[in-house]
């Protein structure tokens, strides 16, 4: 949530600067939380290496996009395919390290060190300014707050179908006999198999037929496997939808980080911190709104959050599509 404040530090002393004072904090308040003894002074590190995150989230996108001007998709797709592969092998990796070790802090202690390690190699590594035109200084006054909006809440939406999964898909699945709760757990890895997969292929599909046309045709194949994840008996026929699904929605925040860096170049790093503290609003509601509708209408009202939100991605980026169209020609 910090993001929206740290973003302005990229446009000040630079993305890559500020990445590497991300990492390096990040590092230590890891390696602290090894040693730590206070459940408080752990939510106290916790909440400073949260800060520290939001330094990498508002300013590594911009870093790429900057490095690769020529291939923004495919690029910005294959970083966030790093995050999934994160997300896919990091909990099972720290879980055989604590079993080994007997012990939680052994998991702190090594990605502290690691990640303390490779802050520290960065900080040789010399990096160019990027240099401000008039014209980029002069597109300051005319700032598209619509449009820094319109982005945000496609982030917003993502992160429904996104966490909302990995939060409710399981309680879902075997809650309503559909699989068993092993079988579930598998199936959420399958999204989160085909979720890695689509950010290294997606990129340069939209580098070639168009960002805002991109989405809008994958957003709209989500809905459709999200309307028949309603229906879906078994194993399979779930492991092949919510693997559409994770599919589907994957290329989403990548390119619209990548959409925002194209329309905001002179103050991407602040506009790329706004768009992160608007859209992970929805982190904070997505697990208990889920639950709630559960116990108020039902596992299926719950479960369909997911294409509705897909549903109202399509229509976002159609939207933007016909703005973008619209400038060209002016």
């Amino acid at each position: 949530m910090t993001s929206i404040f740290t973003g302005k530090l990229a446009d000040k002393y630079g993305p890559f600067n500020v990445v590497r004072l991300g990492f390096l904090i990040m590092g230590i308040m890891s390696v602290l939380m090894s040693l730590s003894n206070s459940i408080f002074l752990l939510y106290l590190l916790s909440f400073i290496s949260g800060i520290a995150a939001g330094f990498v989230e508002s300013s590594i996108n911009q870093i790429i996009l900057e490095l690769y001007p020529n291939s923004q998709g495919t690029m910005i797709t294959i970083l966030h395919a790093f995050f999934g592969f994160g997300a896919t092998f990091g909990p099972s990796i720290a879980t055989f390290l604590i079993y080994k070790a007997n012990s939680w802090r052994i998991g702190y202690l090594l990605f502290g060190s690691l990640l303390f390690l490779v802050a520290i190699s960065q900080f040789s590594v010399k990096v160019r300014q990027k240099n401000e035109t008039m014209s980029s200084i002069s597109s300051k006054n005319n700032f598209d707050y619509s449009l820094l909006l319109l982005l945000s809440f496609g982030i917003f939406l993502e992160l429904i179908v996104e966490l909302g999964t990995n939060s409710w898909l399981p309680t879902f699945l075997s809650k309503t006999n559909r699989t068993s709760y092993i079988e579930a757990g598998v199936v959420l890895s399958i999204f989160w198999g085909a979720f890695s997969l689509s950010r290294l292929m997606s990129g340069k599909i939209a580098d070639k037929y168009g960002f805002e046309k991109t989405l809008a045709i994958f957003s709209f194949v989500g809905m459709l496997a999200g309307v028949m994840a309603l229906f879906t008996s078994g194993f399979i026929l779930n492991a092949v939808i919510w693997a559409l699904i994770g599919f589907s929605i994957a290329p989403t925040y990548p390119i619209i980080m990548a959409i925002a860096y194209q329309k905001f170049t002179s103050s991407a790093g602040a506009t790329i911190g706004k768009i992160v503290f608007l859209g992970y609003i929805s982190t904070l509601l997505i697990a208990p709104v889920f639950g709630t509708i559960d116990n108020l209408f039902g596992s299926i009202y719950a479960t369909l959050l997911i294409p509705l939100s897909s549903l109202g991605l399509t229509i976002l980026f159609l939207k933007l599509k016909k703005i973008d169209e619209r400038n060209i020609l002016a």
